[in-house]
Parts: C-alpha cells; sequence; structure tokens
C-alpha cells in the first residue's frame, strides 16, 4: 500500500473520511461521502477509486451494497483502524 505524499491534502481527509465509513458503517458508498463532502458525483466516484487503488487488497466493491466494502486484508492507511468519535464531531464542526 502507497500513500500519498501531501499530508493534510484534501483528498487525504477524504480518504480518511472514507476509511472511517468503512470502519463505522461497514460500506462507503458515493451517495453518503457525496452527502458528507458535499461533492459531485463524479468527483466523489474517482476518490473511492483512488482509494481502491491505495487498498486495492482490502477493498472490494458489492454490487449488492452498492458500495465499497472492507475485506479481510483491510488494513487502513490514513487512520489509526479505531472510530475516534470525537475526532469525527470535529471534522464536521470544524
Amino acid at each position: 500500500m502507497r500513500r500519498p505524499s501531501e499530508p493534510g491534502s484534501k483528498n487525504q481527509e477524504a480518504f480518511r473520511l472514507i476509511e472511517t465509513l468503512l470502519l463505522w458503517e461497514g460500506v462507503a458508498r458515493n451517495e453518503r461521502v457525496r452527502e458528507l463532502l458535499g461533492l459531485h458525483y463524479v468527483s466523489t466516484s474517482r476518490l473511492l477509486s483512488q482509494y481502491e487503488s491505495l487498498n486495492s487488497e482490502g477493498l472490494s466493491y458489492s454490487n449488492g451494497m452498492r458500495g465499497y466494502v472492507a475485506g479481510p486484508a483491510f488494513k487502513p492507511v490514513f487512520t489509526s483502524g479505531r472510530v475516534d468519535l470525537a475526532e469525527c464531531v470535529r471534522g464536521v464542526l470544524s
């Protein structure tokens, strides 16, 4: 797994959100990411695809769930692997 070299970039923050959704909700759907980030469909699809390329061994698209789901080999890249509710709330409120 490679990690983008630009710490604090907008993509990195979006990837943190995608991981948090995978850990908290079990699935990262285009609609949910758009809702949280205020992006258009195409931009969100591009972000999800980029994240999948960074974590391709642990992530797969599920037609039934209509989103990306973490598999047994999933390893968080942008988060600690724990859902920190306080950090999530700070991110939403800031």
